[in-house]
């Protein structure tokens, strides 16, 4: 009796040892809250705030207006109007780029027998990565512009379209953007689907040798449905990165010819470096905000992965 009630009593001793008072664990804490708090959820409900008054410049007291600052770009405003229609097809075009093209490049290193040329070539197409994508735009330029790379291969080869101004004509500036960076095999996607059909168990795939499923087969009904998680990733960064992006209007286009390919990421940096609109571009960001929350929160409910309906 005496030897269980030390026993009880050691383990009672070890059991407080072990705990850590609260203030301890909220003071290791604070820091990052703090952080978090200062550097991303005040910036957020500042731009918030910001969209409802008619703030010239960061700093300046402004009056309160509402929601005339939305009132204005939606119903008084075509130009913007426009440049969501441009967005949502950017962005669409991202998507399935990103989420199908990554995905054949990876299967195909993937099912590669040697794993020494598996390796090489996860390599060859990180390299891409060191370069900056300004470098990568700014070329795109020089092959898409006026008399650029592309329009003299259209001549050399006699094919029609040989003098079109890709990135000056209304008609195809906008495909032209969604054409750089051809072939559009990106690094970290191939990475993240290359990590996911390596996590797939072998006896999966023995199994579904065993019963004849091979090639596109294999990878429609075996591997996609397996790497359905990596799918669902992608999906949104690749959407985010679509209703986001400016980059290839600011340095080519600056959304011409005219507004053809002008999106509400250009529109809102126009807005606030070059016109002082800061009220009016922070409703433009709080309505990126909703759309982006929005397509997470869809993409979240109807794209289950494996892990998804395991948990269930």
């Amino acid at each position: 009796m005496a030897l269980t009630k030390t026993a009880s009593t050691t383990v009672k001793s070890k059991r407080r040892r072990s705990r850590q008072p609260l203030w301890l664990i909220y003071g290791f804490m604070f820091p990052a809250v703090a952080l978090a708090l200062i550097f991303d959820y005040y910036p957020a409900f500042s731009g918030l705030y910001l969209s409802m008054t008619n703030t010239l410049e960061v700093g300046i007291k402004a009056q309160w207006v509402g929601l005339a600052n939305y009132q204005s770009l939606f119903v008084n405003n075509p130009a913007f109007i426009d440049s969501i229609w441009h967005m949502a097809v950017l962005a669409v075009a991202a998507v399935i780029i990103g989420t199908t093209v990554p995905l054949i490049v990876a299967e195909m290193i993937f099912h590669l027998g040697s794993n020494r040329w598996r390796y090489a070539y996860r390599i060859v197409f990180l390299l891409k990565m060191l370069i900056p994508g300004m470098v990568i735009v700014e070329v795109w330029g020089y092959i898409l512009g006026v008399n650029g790379v592309l329009d003299q291969v259209v001549k050399f080869l006699g094919l029609p379209g040989g003098d079109i101004a890709w990135l000056v004509d209304q008609h195809t500036a906008l495909a032209a953007i969604v054409f750089i960076g051809f072939p559009w095999v990106a690094g970290i996607a191939i990475l993240i689907y290359y990590a996911g059909l390596a996590s797939i168990d072998p006896e999966i795939l023995d199994a579904a040798s065993v019963d004849g499923s091979q090639g596109i087969h294999r990878v429609l009904h075996v591997d996609v449905p397996l790497v359905t998680g990596q799918v669902k990733l992608i999906v949104i960064l690749s959407a985010i990165g679509g209703f986001q992006g400016y980059f290839a209007q600011f340095l080519l286009t600056q959304g011409g010819p005219g507004w053809s390919t002008q999106v509400p990421g250009y529109f809102m940096y126009l807005n606030a470096f070059k016109y002082g609109e800061m009220g009016l571009a922070s409703a433009i960001g709080v309505f990126l905000f909703v759309i982006i929350l929005a397509l997470t929160l869809i993409n979240m409910k109807f794209i289950r992965s494996s892990q998804d309906y395991q948990a269930q």
